[in-house]
């Protein structure tokens, strides 16, 4: 069983697939992430994110000009430029991501949290989808 807010980390020779589940049985709700503790950055990132957005809102804004970022790369890409000396996490909204590669964390790293958000189904994969295969 897999509770809600854990993580499972498998690595394979030459690839890490990392799965951040936010999972609850049942029905999913739609909830808004839970606000930073004090001097932490905040990354949102969400299927229906952009990553020419500051990744600064959970949601995009009324007008589709600013929200949360679209690929867990450029939010790592962004915690890094943004951070400086102050904690920070990702929080990864509800949806299915696809990693076309790797997604490497470096001591750079240190001290980020990749988190899925409260009551939402989180699934990252490493995987690939397999188009026109036949036995």
């Amino acid at each position: 069983m897999i509770e809600r807010g854990s993580v499972v980390v498998t690595v394979f020779p030459a690839l890490l697939a990392v799965f951040l589940c936010g999972c609850e049985t049942g029905m999913e709700r739609r909830t808004a992430p839970a606000p930073s503790p004090e001097g932490t950055l905040t990354v949102y990132v969400a299927t229906n994110g952009n990553d020419a957005w500051s990744g600064r809102r959970a949601g995009p804004n009324f007008f589709k000009t600013d929200g949360p970022l679209a690929t867990l790369e450029y939010a790592r890409d962004e915690a890094r430029r943004q951070r400086g000396t102050m904690a920070a996490r990702i929080v990864v909204r509800g949806g299915v991501y696809c990693l076309p590669r790797p997604l490497l964390l470096e001591p750079p790293d240190s001290g980020l949290t990749i988190e899925g958000a409260p009551d939402e189904e989180v699934v990252v994969s490493g995987g690939c989808v397999v188009r026109g295969w036949k036995p």
